[in-house]
């Protein structure tokens, strides 16, 4: 009859121990159950009802987890509240690991509708947070910019900040061993587990919750944590002293000194377009209207040709500056958006309208010896005000000299001009140059408008 008893014993230890087969270590810890796998029934052991981490896609972040519950089941006797409070006092609370149980109502084929994801599967956004915990039961929480914020933490970094921070309330219910984050007592955690180097914690710790809110089609019914406890506190908010607005506010000076310009953004054209505007108004506070050397101006002018380096435009109803390299004009499609000029001493000008080279039909056009049409007006030189005013078909044009150096033969423009073609905006600036290959055959290859237009018709 002793024998028979044994027997029996034995099965039921096989019984009690088979289904967690390696992980047996965890089988005490309180919310672990056996899979129900008829092959591995480690394949679906679940903790508070949710899958572990597959063993096949997420093997590491799965023996994370497990390592973790075993560090759970180690726990002997009552939470060290005082040493546990004592800890939070003196360093920083770090969160090392973060576990979110997910809860997904319709999930997809052959996957659980609970389970368990390691933070570190997850991608964009900080996943695991630190707090700096103090007696007054207030804490800091701080925070980096992200990683779209590159040009703009640049900056900010050098006026000594490196983020922002925020503050909240926490308090510690010792009886029950729950730490709560949060004024209203929704983030709540218990701690679990605590020897005096790190605590696993289970519920959630502020401000890691991952769906928080009615509108997501999954839900995180709890969190799991394992937070150390950090050197540094007196040092944590060194470059985290200014709070979010303030932060955004410094995001906002650096835009406005440098993505903008007089209330409009930089042009949309990329990183190169708002680096020559950047150049270009920079040239602006380098000189005073009465250190322009008008008699220099003139004789260039009138010795030498005036290209368009760089051109940038807008108007009343557009929030940016425009600036471009080629526009499509009527039927002409890519026309050249910049241009040149030349002056000649009788008052008169001639400025040109280039086909520009991405055109379906440069080529032809070149064979042809064909580059597109002049245009020819009236021009005078207010010296007292700076101002280039030129006149064709009765319409007048004012350009203002904000800046010009002889040595360089730079100069930057502002108004309306007729050395490029009219697109529409309502206010210009132009970064020019003036050079001396003006020849003779300046007007090779170009036409009056209205032969151009034949011309082009011709090709169609």
């Amino acid at each position: 009859m002793r024998k028979l008893f044994l027997i029996l014993v034995g099965f039921a230890l096989v019984a009690c121990s088979t289904p967690f087969g390696e992980l047996s270590d965890i089988a005490d810890v309180p919310g672990v159950e056996p899979g129900k796998g008829k092959n591995n029934y480690n394949e679906y052991t679940t903790y508070k009802g949710a899958v572990l981490p597959y063993e096949d896609f997420q093997a590491d972040s799965r023996a994370n987890m497990i390592a973790l519950l075993k560090l759970i089941n180690e726990q002997e006797g009552e939470i060290d509240d005082a040493g546990f409070l004592q800890k939070l006092d003196e360093y920083i609370f770090s969160c090392q690991q973060r576990f979110m149980y997910i809860h997904d109502p319709e999930p997809y084929e052959d996957e659980p509708t609970d389970y368990w994801s390691d933070a570190r599967d997850w991608d964009g956004g900080t996943m695991c947070h630190s707090l700096a915990m103090y007696g007054d039961y207030s804490f800091v929480l701080r925070y980096h910019p992200p990683c779209a914020f590159i040009s703009e933490e640049a900056y900010i970094r050098e006026l000594g900040y490196e983020g922002w921070s925020e503050r909240g309330v926490w308090h510690y219910d010792a009886e029950n061993d729950m730490l709560y984050t949060s004024e209203d007592m929704k983030y709540a955690a218990k701690v679990l587990y605590f020897d005096g180097e790190c605590a696993i914690l289970e519920g959630f710790v502020y401000p890691m919750w991952l769906y928080n809110g009615s509108n997501y089609r999954r839900s995180t019914p709890m969190e799991l944590y394992r937070f150390e406890f950090v050197e540094g506190k007196d040092e944590y908010l060194n470059g985290y002293e200014i709070s979010y607005e303030e932060y955004m506010a410094l995001v906002d000076e650096y835009h406005e000194k440098f993505e903008m310009f007089e209330g409009k953004d930089m042009p949309y054209n990329g990183a190169a377009a708002q680096e020559k505007m950047r150049e270009c108004i920079a040239l602006l506070d380098k000189q005073q209207a009465e250190d322009i050397d008008d008699e220099a101006f003139v004789e260039m002018l009138t010795t030498m040709r005036l290209n368009v380096e760089d051109r940038f435009g807008t108007s009343s109803d557009l929030d940016y500056w425009g600036w471009g390299i080629y526009t499509l004009y009527e039927n002409f499609k890519e026309v050249s958006f910049n241009g040149d000029m030349f002056a000649y001493e009788d008052g008169s000008y001639v400025t040109k309208r280039s086909i520009y080279k991405r055109n379906d039909y440069y080529e032809a056009a070149v064979a042809a010896n064909c580059l597109g049409w002049h245009c020819r007006g009236a021009w005078s030189y207010d010296a007292e005000n700076n101002r280039l005013t030129m006149t064709r078909d009765d319409v007048v044009y004012d350009v203002v000299i904000l800046y010009y150096d002889i040595a360089s033969r730079e100069l930057v423009l502002r108004g309306k001009s007729d050395f490029v073609l009219d697109v529409g905006y309502e206010d210009e600036i132009y970064r020019c140059k003036f050079y001396d290959d003006v020849s003779a055959n300046y007007l090779d290859g170009y036409v009056s408008y209205e032969e151009f237009v034949e011309f082009w018709n011709g090709l169609q």
